[in-house]
């Protein structure tokens, strides 16, 4: 099982949106961390230009983030190996209600011999390995593990 890409996001619609982004191409991996705070779109990791590499300029549509990618192909492996030990202890909703604003995050994960997606998500509700995740996923930012 291989994986191919995935996407998390973690906010609401008052604050907006974090987004990491991360995919696997021929012999590249990459990373790329969207705060809230840019208001970008929400990207299509599928789309075959959205490719950050060294060796090729980057598609002009995706060149406001050309300086903001990692590239984590030698973590690939190690990043593969968590999600594969995390996400089968992760139930696909959580949800609570609570008064106040929402938290809300999500994340989607595909691997090559999976025909659908893999989608978990929440509001206001995690998994109980929540926490350490996300301290996990948000450690490939600013290339200190490049």
């Amino acid at each position: 099982m291989a994986l191919q890409y995935f996407e998390f996001y973690r906010g609401n619609l008052a604050t907006g949106f974090d987004y990491i982004y991360a995919k696997q191409t021929d012999q590249h991996a990459f990373y790329l961390r969207v705060p809230a705070t840019m208001n970008a779109p929400i990207m299509d990791v599928t789309d075959p230009t959205f490719v950050f590499m060294r060796e090729q300029p980057t598609d002009a549509k995706w060149r406001q983030f050309a300086t903001m990618w990692q590239d984590v192909s030698f973590q690939w492996p190690n990043i593969e190996r968590k999600l594969m030990a995390t996400l089968p202890n992760w139930q696909a909703d959580y949800r609570q209600v609570q008064p106040g604003s929402t938290d809300e995050w999500g994340l989607i994960v595909q691997f090559d011999d999976q025909p659908d997606v893999l989608r978990f998500g929440g509001v206001n509700a995690f998994p109980e390995d929540f926490a350490a995740f996300e301290k996990w996923i948000n450690s490939y930012d600013g290339g200190r593990l490049r």
